[in-house]
């Protein structure tokens, strides 16, 4: 039994793999903060304007 049959030579051709990308320069991954930092410089943000609301606050009193 032939099960391959009308099938023979209609494989997908396979390229071969592509070279990985280079690192990025220290450049590059200085531009964007990293995630942490840019979490903790939202929260730093977040902090401060609490501290400012608790401020408005007191003078109310």
């Amino acid at each position: 039994m032939n099960y391959f049959k009308g099938h023979a030579g209609s494989w997908p051709s396979i390229s071969p793999m592509s070279a990985p990308d280079e690192r990025p320069s220290e450049d590059a991954r200085k531009s964007k903060p990293s995630r942490v930092d840019e979490a903790r410089r939202v929260i730093e943000g977040y902090a401060n304007d609490l501290r400012e609301i608790i401020k408005q606050l007191r003078r109310l009193d």
